[in-house]
């Protein structure tokens, strides 16, 4: 299944408590993703940008993926990270703290908001929804409880 459509089954589940979800009315404008990729330096990965479009951002209970000029949504901004040894653009969050930082080659890193350790736990953002967070390696994402719950309404 692609990203759009894990997250949309992942939406329309009883997997996420839905008072933890918000969804923007509508996606990041091409524009918006032009401007911040230029500022950057470096294009965002094709998953991210494909998320931004259909929603820029979205609080998904047990994950937020950071949108673009989002705040006033209730949903992150994505913002520019430089530390730990790790440049990109935090793209993620999760309710732990922990950050998800997409590098300019599109692999995300994991960072510790307490201690600043830091792995790459995906190739790119798509696989980061759809396998890390969604999917098979949910386990080293929310552990063993939620792995089970995914393995249950089909995700895994």
């Amino acid at each position: 299944m692609n990203l759009l459509a894990v997250v949309e089954k992942a939406i329309a589940s009883d997997l996420l408590a839905s008072s933890l979800v918000v969804l923007p009315e509508s996606g990041a404008s091409v524009d918006l993703v032009v401007d911040l990729e230029e500022t950057l330096g470096f294009p965002l990965s094709p998953g991210y940008k494909e998320f931004l479009a259909r929603w820029n951002g979205a609080n998904l209970d047990v994950v937020r993926v950071h949108g673009i000029a989002s705040g006033s949504s209730g949903i992150p901004s994505a913002w520019p990270f430089t530390s730990y040894a790790v440049a990109g653009l935090v793209v993620a969050s999760d309710p732990s703290g922990f950050i998800y930082v997409e590098a300019p080659d599109h692999t995300i890193h994991v960072v510790d908001h307490d201690g600043g350790a830091k792995r790459v736990i995906a190739p790119d953002f798509s696989a980061f929804m759809t396998q890390v967070v969604f999917g098979s390696g949910a386990r080293h994402f929310l552990g063993e409880e939620w792995f089970r719950e995914l393995k249950s309404r089909g995700f895994v």
